[in-house]
């Protein structure tokens, strides 16, 4: 098995199906708290390719210690490229990085529309700063590594869109309580 998020990022869709669908569990949440990833999404057509997810206990409509996460956008490598063999540049810079587009983490509900993988954590933007259309299932390959499945999410309707892989690279660096109000 592939250890390191350079070596799946070439897998073709079949590869990453089959990765996500035999060779990966649910997460733990602990393997998350308080721990940013470098992320990469798979299709060769969404962009940005690199980006950064963090997750953190926060507060959510009033109630406290609910799972949380965040993106970080990340520089390109070169005009229009990305590299995953080129470190992640945060932005606007590593010291200080934008922290946006915000979701909550949570089992997945049978009973819910976004009920598709129970075998994975459903990271849910429709309750951020601004309304996204997008729904990740998570899944586990080891303690670092992770595979993911965007969704984008219409009435009645999801849709696939990529899947991506995140391995960890350092603690969070967000500071705040909760979801920044729209």
């Amino acid at each position: 098995m592939p250890v390191h998020l350079e070596d799946l990022v070439t897998l073709n869709k079949y590869a990453l199906h089959d990765l996500f669908s035999k060779g990966a569990e649910k997460p733990h949440w602990d393997d998350l708290l308080n721990s940013e990833f470098h992320g990469w999404n798979c299709a060769w057509w969404v962009q940005p390719k690199k980006f950064v997810k963090g997750f953190f206990l926060g507060k959510q409509n009033g109630e406290a210690g609910v799972p949380l996460g965040y993106n970080i956008p990340v520089a390109r490598d070169g005009f229009l490229s990305y590299d995953p063999k080129k470190p992640w540049q945060l932005l606007p810079d590593d010291l200080h990085p934008k922290h946006e587009r915000f979701f909550t983490v949570s089992e997945v509900d049978k009973n819910a529309c976004d009920n598709r993988f129970s075998e994975a954590l459903l990271l849910d933007y429709s309750v951020a700063e601004r309304w996204t259309p997008l729904r990740d299932f998570l899944k586990q390959l080891d303690k670092d590594l992770f595979i993911g499945k965007a969704y984008f999410a219409a009435p009645g309707l999801r849709i696939p869109v990529s899947y991506f892989i995140m391995e960890r690279f350092r603690e969070a660096s967000y500071e705040g309580t909760g979801i920044p109000k729209r």
